[in-house]
């Protein structure tokens, strides 16, 4: 194990804080399943007092002390090490160290998991343990684009449309009256995708309620005809992200290439992430 990665062991860490105060305390820390450094982070004054620590300028000292030491890279580092503690797979953080992969973010987006990379960089000899580190990086990757997700759509059937044959990828939202204008909102409101259109898609008594102001005329293309249509000017809101949109009325909400394409997506067989654009 390499001296970087002892520095997160509680005896190490309280070392770093003061010595002679190691010296005093490190086996009732341990004694009471303090192991790690990142578990002095809530110590409170009952912790203290059932640790023997009465007096208050070392309560000060290991307070203080820890505070300082955990800058942000530290406690990246700490989550990593929580990671792999919880996939008893621990005695390879000083390999990710190493490695240069000193974060969650990093284990999961710059780690390529294939047995070569495993075996010859990080030192998982173990069959097993290559398997298990596969499994948890891609959960690993999954939950950490879930948690940047702004929204999350779903694959279902419309309620607005008659007997759909298929699922379609629906997202919920918030229609909106344009930038610039008093603000009106109506949602939300369950809105089709459709990347085949530019267009949005508001029925309307949304349109109606909105007062949404007339942009142009445009012909839309129908069965058997085609035909010019008025468009509005108005704003769809997914999550915290609006998008400046052309609307035209139907029988049911959607959305079209121009909202879809401001955000990036990952499509799941369940689900449909909805994340901020890379633009």
């Amino acid at each position: 194990m390499s001296e970087d990665s002892e520095a997160f062991q509680i005896e190490k860490f309280l070392q770093r804080i003061d010595g002679d105060l190691a010296e005093k305390y490190t086996s009732k820390f341990l004694q009471l399943g303090y192991e790690e450094a990142e578990d002095l982070l809530e110590l409170d004054d009952d912790d203290f007092a059932a640790l023997g620590i009465a007096d208050e300028k070392e309560r000060q000292t290991i307070f203080l002390r820890t505070a300082s030491l955990f800058d942000r890279h530290f406690a990246e580092k700490c989550r990593l090490r929580r990671w792999l503690r919880e996939g008893n797979l621990v005695d390879y953080f000083g390999y990710f160290l190493a490695a240069g992969i000193a974060s969650l973010r990093a284990a999961a987006n710059s780690l390529k998991a294939t047995d070569e990379v495993l075996e010859h960089v990080l030192h998982v000899k173990k069959p097993g343990h290559r398997k298990r580190f596969k499994r948890m990086i891609g959960e690993l990757h999954e939950k950490l684009q879930s948690d940047l997700a702004v929204a999350t759509g779903y694959w279902g059937k419309p309620q607005t449309m008659e007997t759909p044959q298929h699922q379609m990828l629906c997202i919920k939202g918030h229609a909106k009256t344009p930038r610039g204008v008093d603000t009106r909102l109506v949602g939300p409101i369950e809105l089709m995708v459709d990347t085949g259109s530019e267009f949005t898609v508001l029925t309307n008594d949304v349109v109606v309620q909105l007062n949404l102001p007339v942009c142009r005329k445009v012909p839309i293309s129908g069965a058997h005809e085609v035909r010019e249509t008025e468009t509005y000017r108005g704003v769809i809101s997914i999550g915290e992200i609006d998008v400046d949109v052309e609307v035209i009325k139907g029988s049911m909400c959607s959305v079209g290439l121009t909202v879809f394409q401001s955000f990036h997506h990952i499509i799941r067989t369940k689900s449909h992430l909805w994340l901020k654009s890379q633009q």
